[in-house]
């Protein structure tokens, strides 16, 4: 596991001090975990971030703790077919 996690309440990187997850956490945590465990843990660290950063905007929240997993290589090399939504779109004729 990396050095670099989430000191709370802050959220700041306990091994660089900047905003967590950092750009060395992310690339470890994406190296470390599939998209969906990924998307699952980082999903997980939003639920606890907003009970100790309840002043932060939501929009920025998800930036930051989510959003980020859906530029990961793994992610992008995930079909799309396969999403609820696409398969119900494919199938109107």
């Amino acid at each position: 596991m990396s050095e670099h996690v989430g000191e709370r309440p802050s959220w700041d990187c306990r091994s660089c001090g900047m905003p967590w997850p950092c750009d060395p956490a992310r690339e470890a945590l994406a190296a470390e975990l599939g998209p969906i465990q990924l998307a699952m843990y980082a999903w997980a660290n939003l639920e606890q971030a907003a009970g100790d950063l309840p002043g932060m905007p939501v929009g920025e929240m998800f930036d930051r703790f989510l959003a980020w997993t859906r530029a990961t290589p793994a992610a992008r090399s995930m079909p799309d077919a396969g999403h609820p939504v696409a398969r119900r779109v494919s199938t109107r004729s």
